[in-house]
């Protein structure tokens, strides 16, 4: 019986009609919440880190590779003008 707040996930593969790999993986649903994601981030701090390695690892070989930076386009001047006009 799945429920609501369930994700089941089967996977079959057949081979000549045989079948050759069965998986399934069940999960439950949980709120994410500030305390449980700072939990989260504390409890795997590994993970943490290796994620802002990678990020800053790749934004560092962009930047050697002299790509082009592009500037977020609600922070260039023409923005203050929208907003006095209700554009925003």
């Amino acid at each position: 019986m799945v429920h609501e707040d369930q994700l089941v996930l089967h996977l079959e593969n057949h081979k000549s009609g045989i079948c050759v790999t069965d998986a399934t993986l069940t999960m439950k649903g949980r709120s994410l919440t500030h305390k449980k994601l700072y939990q989260s981030i504390f409890m795997h701090p590994y993970m943490t880190a290796k994620v802002y390695y990678g990020i800053y690892k790749q934004a560092l070989a962009l930047f050697l590779k002299k790509n082009p930076l592009y500037t977020n386009p609600t922070t260039m001047s023409g923005t203050q003008d929208r907003q006095s006009r209700g554009h925003l």
